[in-house]
């Protein structure tokens, strides 16, 4: 044991000096200094041998040992000491994922937004409630990109403890920022799509307004709650480090409860029009390509559900900072807003599409392929010179069928739903 003791003092007298160069944390701390005795015992490493205490197995005992014996910070000190000053061990830089994720759904929900607003301008009308709810949802996916840049830029993706402390406050505080727009994204996506289901069936305007309320009260909610989860305020992103002093709730419940409830609306939100499907008369063929646009929801429901085991990861400040914590759960939000700005605009990109690709449809019904060319196989009826514009407000897709109607019925399966196909009881 004596002969222990003489090596953990030659660890920890050669690299004090070091880890002074290591702000802001403190030296070597006691309680580390004992798991590093310890665990040395464990192994029957003899002193100085670096091979043997720096090894990957030497250290997946020592560290849970710090983590249990020490403070968060001391737990930082000691891991920061032990992998550069004594093990020299190399700093992983894994944010890089985030460079390419966050643009890349930045960019696509900037083309499905630009497919959105066309279709608008193509048709000749203004933007409806349901545009400007995927827009304040955009913005939300944009921000993620600026806010993804920032985190890589000041340690996203390497071992905390060789992050600065106030490093680590800022990207917390920026996952807070990401955490208010996740929350108001996902639940203004919903009700777009449900305002747009409101054209479709206004038969269960009730249904669907109860489904809008409690949306929005589970927006409303969420916020509040993230909000008021740490009194003062701002030990929302320094509470991970053990020093909080104030008020708080079980966060790690609160957003386990979030998710499991945003994934029952999914569900609903998806099962609606479906159900209603069956009260139509409809040809098999059609109903099957209607259900196929509304399922594209599932698509959300499976970003929802991976993004939920990260809730867990994100719970420690063991590693906050690595892609396998509260990164990976950035990441995923972002991916689950952008599917849902998909979703919400599926409609609408369809009937960009077939714009310009006016014939699209019925060969697919034929089972051709894409053919057409823009604008010259293709012919929207103009709107009269009077109230077009109100029109095109008040009736919503249902102008596709009269004013702005593609002069080819195979097109306007949706519309068919509405116009043609009457639910049983409602003639």
């Amino acid at each position: 044991m004596k002969r222990l003791a003489i090596f953990a003092g030659i660890l920890i007298a050669g690299v004090l000096g070091v880890a002074q160069q290591q702000p802001p944390y403190p030296q070597y701390p006691q309680c580390a200094e004992n798991c590093t005795v310890t665990t040395a015992s464990q192994f029957n490493c003899s002193s100085g041998n670096i091979t043997c205490s720096c090894s990957s197995q030497f250290l997946a005992v020592l560290y849970p040992c710090i983590e249990t014996e020490c403070s968060v910070l001391e737990s930082l000190a000691a891991k920061n000491v032990t992998a550069n000053a004594r093990c020299h061990l190399s700093d992983p830089d894994d944010g890089k994922i985030l460079l390419i994720i966050a643009p890349i759904c930045g960019a696509i929900a900037t083309l499905i937004l630009g497919m959105r607003i066309a279709t608008s301008f193509l048709r000749r009308c203004r933007l409806t409630a349901e545009d400007y709810l995927i827009i304040v949802s955009w913005l939300v996916v944009v921000s993620h990109v600026t806010i993804a840049v920032e985190m890589y830029k000041t340690g996203v993706g390497r071992n905390i403890w060789n992050i600065p402390l106030e490093d680590t406050y800022f990207n917390m505080k920026l996952f807070f920022v990401v955490d208010l727009g996740y929350l108001t994204a996902i639940s203004l996506t919903k009700i777009s799509i449900l305002l747009f289901y409101l054209r479709l069936f206004p038969h269960i305007i009730v249904t669907l307004y109860a489904f809008i309320v409690v949306i929005a009260c589970y927006n409303v909610s969420f916020v509040v709650a993230l909000l008021l989860s740490h009194i003062p305020l701002s030990g929302a992103w320094t509470a991970w480090d053990g020093q909080f002093i104030g008020r708080q709730i079980n966060v790690d419940l609160m957003w386990y409860v979030a998710a499991s409830l945003n994934i029952a609306l999914d569900l609903g939100i998806i099962l609606l029009p479906l159900w209603q499907l069956r009260h139509l008369r409809m040809s098999f063929s059609k109903k099957l390509r209607a259900s196929l646009m509304f399922l594209g929801g599932i698509f959300v429901i499976i970003a929802s559900t991976v993004r939920m085991p990260n809730l867990r990861n994100a719970s420690t400040a063991t590693n906050l900072m690595r892609v396998d914590s509260v990164i990976a759960l950035g990441w995923w939000s972002t991916i689950e807003i952008t599917a849902s700005i998909l979703v919400a605009s599926m409609p609408s990109m369809r009937l960009f599409v077939l714009y310009f690709f006016p014939r699209a449809e019925s060969e697919a019904d034929s089972g051709g392929g894409f053919s057409g060319s823009p604008n010259r196989d293709i012919h929207w009826r103009r709107p009269s010179a009077n109230n077009d514009m109100a029109k095109c407000k008040r009736r919503g897709l249902n102008i596709l069928v009269t004013d702005y109607a593609l002069e080819s019925s195979s097109t306007q399966d949706l519309v068919d739903m509405v116009t043609s196909s009457q639910p049983k009881g409602f003639h």
